[in-house]
């Protein structure tokens, strides 16, 4: 999504009885370890943002140089192909920006992932839903950053966990482009768990996308949220053990 150029009509997308809220204080947790991620790819001057999440690798960690994100925040068919420079604005809240921007020094994607991107302006309705699933499962990344970041306290991990342990339990997402730059909460149920993707009632916008989605009674995350569908549910990755061993290959 172009930074400051939000058409409400197009980037939207409200589920009914579902509402964002802003978050009035990012720099206590979960939120602190949240924040905007800023692109510009190879065909464009202009900047794009996305939603990252500081994440640990191992129990215990409090310090990381790692985000994680969705793939289509890294890489844009539209825009020339893999993004050449991205910077992370933790707990951005505009006005208010608490902590100093980091410049990331390298993104990683799946392989597969610039075979089956959709382009970032073409309607969904006009996709095949198996060309959009392909898109859904491998749309995983992560940035390295410049400079290690140690917010305080210890960092979110990615979980695999069983069907049962997911299907109807309380979502929340933390991200973007609801209220432009400024961070918002949404919360719901997940209501539905696929074999590679989940999906979920849970109104958000395109600065949204990479948030990661987290168990609201655990703070364990559990996939990425990817986009939108032509239905009353958004979607996101679920984090398989495929998946999470991917993302663990590139946290080196």
């Amino acid at each position: 999504m172009k930074i400051n150029n939000l058409n409400e009509e197009n980037v939207f997308k409200p589920i009914p009885g579902n509402t964002p809220v802003k978050v009035p204080d990012t720099t206590i947790a979960p939120y602190k370890n949240v924040g905007l991620l800023v692109m510009v790819y190879p065909n464009s001057t202009e900047e794009f943002i996305g939603t990252a999440t500081l994440i640990g690798k191992n129990e215990g960690d409090e310090e990381s140089l790692y985000l994680l994100t969705c793939a289509h925040n890294l890489y844009s068919k539209n825009d020339g192909g893999k993004a050449k420079s991205i910077k992370f604005i933790r707990a951005s809240n505009v006005p208010k920006l608490p902590f100093e921007e980091v410049e990331a020094e390298a993104w990683y994607y799946p392989a597969g992932y610039p075979t089956v991107s959709i382009p970032n302006d073409l309607p969904l309705r006009f996709i095949d839903d198996e060309l959009i699933q392909e898109d859904v499962n491998l749309d995983y990344g992560i940035v390295k950053l410049k400079k290690a970041i140690k917010p305080g306290g210890n960092l979110p991990l990615l979980h695999v966990k069983t069907d049962e342990h997911l299907l109807n339990k309380s979502l929340q997402i933390n991200g973007y482009g609801w209220f432009k730059e400024t961070m918002s909460e949404a919360n719901g149920k997940l209501t539905e768990v696929g074999v590679l993707s989940l999906r979920y009632p849970i109104s958000t916008a395109k600065g949204a996308s990479g948030s990661a989605l987290v168990l609201k009674d655990t703070g364990e995350i559990i996939g990425i949220h990817t986009r939108e569908t032509d239905k009353a549910v958004n979607q996101g990755v679920r984090i398989t053990q495929e998946v999470k061993d991917k993302l663990l290959s590139w946290m080196l």
